[in-house]
């Protein structure tokens, strides 16, 4: 990654911006949620330059300002990290909401 450990951002002549993703720092389905959740400003394509390497094209609507054109990047990215943060509270506390939502519905007559 050249512009930072995180991801690199390149731009093109027509809009496009392209980030590359380091998938040792960030799981595909955290690059995958944060593209979701900003799909409404914006399309994202995605695709595997190496196996350590994502390409994330975004893709602007024509309406979409120029100048803000960066600033999605850098949210992009800060979603990324949002996401990954989720995915890994989430793994790392499966057993205990289990165990939780297991005694919740072991003291109902749902049966």
């Amino acid at each position: 990654m050249s512009n930072s450990e995180q991801g690199s951002v390149r731009h093109f002549d027509d809009g496009r911006i392209e980030v590359k993703i380091d998938r040792s720092l960030f799981s595909d389905d955290a690059v995958k949620a944060a593209a979701y959740r900003l799909a409404s400003d914006c399309g994202f394509a995605l695709s595997l330059e190496s196996d350590t390497v994502m390409l994330v094209e975004v893709r602007f609507k024509t309406d979409y300002p120029e100048a803000k054109r960066d600033e999605m990047a850098s949210a992009f990215l800060n979603e990324i990290i949002d996401e990954d943060l989720r995915i890994r509270v989430r793994t790392e506390t499966e057993a205990t909401r289990n165990l939780i939502l297991a005694a919740a519905f072991s003291k109902t007559n749902l049966l």
